[in-house]
């Protein structure tokens, strides 16, 4: 469905939708290191990188962040997470922060595509 890479050439992602049942569609995704040639599988639908800072404790950095929307085959919650793949900030901890996303009530079988 999508892929990308990051403006370092270090990380890509992959998506890829699927319906077991020809009723549902469920996605998986690959994060994947190209130096470490690690990857992660993940279940999600759509994803971005993105470079901004999101510390004042280290003004003029620039964090390298990841963000995708998760929704597990045997649940229906959508979830947003966004992590740092690059270093922290110097004297900061990675950055992460996850939460739930609403989808309109009358369209229960819908997931984002785009971020």
């Amino acid at each position: 469905m999508s892929y990308d890479i990051d403006h370092e050439e270090k990380w890509c992602y992959l998506i890829g939708l699927y319906s077991p049942d020809q009723k549902n569609i469920c996605a998986q995704m690959q994060l994947y290191n190209i130096e470490r040639k690690q990857q992660q599988l993940l279940e999600g639908y759509s994803a971005c990188f993105a470079d901004v800072p999101v510390t004042d404790s280290a003004p003029g950095y620039i964090n390298n962040l990841f963000a995708f929307c998760e929704k597990k085959a045997a649940e229906t919650q959508i979830r947003l997470h966004i992590m740092e793949i690059g270093n922290p900030a110097p004297g900061a901890n990675k950055f992460k922060i996850t939460t739930d996303v609403q989808m309109a009530a009358d369209a229960p079988g819908d997931f984002p595509v785009l971020m």
